[in-house]
């Protein structure tokens, strides 16, 4: 089975500022399996660092209003040869749940921690706290 990842929880310095989201356990998690390394905005051709972007009304746009959701589908989709599903969900609760929903017995679900939350938290910490609580309760 291949497994994508967010380049940058593997560590790769692809993030919007020039950083990265290294994850261990997201390193433990995909060692020992074929894992394809994606950054869809560098894939698209933007530049690290670069303006950030995030989906608004199921529209993939950057931070100055300029939509860029073209490309960015078709770098996902170029990435593994598949169009893969993109299921586009109005809030962070919704994007638990489809996922939750699309993945059977035996797959492996890695929501990328840069995607937007979409305004809805007051950090990180309380975003993550919600996210646990989520998987939890599935």
């Amino acid at each position: 089975m291949k497994i994508v990842v967010s380049a940058c929880l593997l560590g790769e310095n692809c993030k919007y500022n020039g950083g990265n989201n290294y994850c261990q356990k997201v390193v433990n998690l995909v060692k020992g399996r074929e894992v394809i390394r994606v950054c869809p905005e560098v894939l698209a051709g933007m530049p690290v660092p670069r303006v950030p972007i995030e989906i608004k009304d199921g529209i993939v746009v950057d931070r100055d209003g300029n939509v860029v959701d073209a490309v960015i589908r078709e770098a996902v989709e170029n990435c593994t040869g598949e169009k893969p599903q993109i299921i586009d969900c109005a809030d962070f609760a919704c994007a638990v749940t489809a996922a939750a929903h699309a993945a059977k017995c035996g797959d492996i679900v890695l929501m990328s921690p840069a995607s937007a939350a979409f305004d809805q938290f007051k950090n990180f910490m309380v975003r993550g706290a919600f996210f646990k609580k989520m998987i939890m309760e599935l």
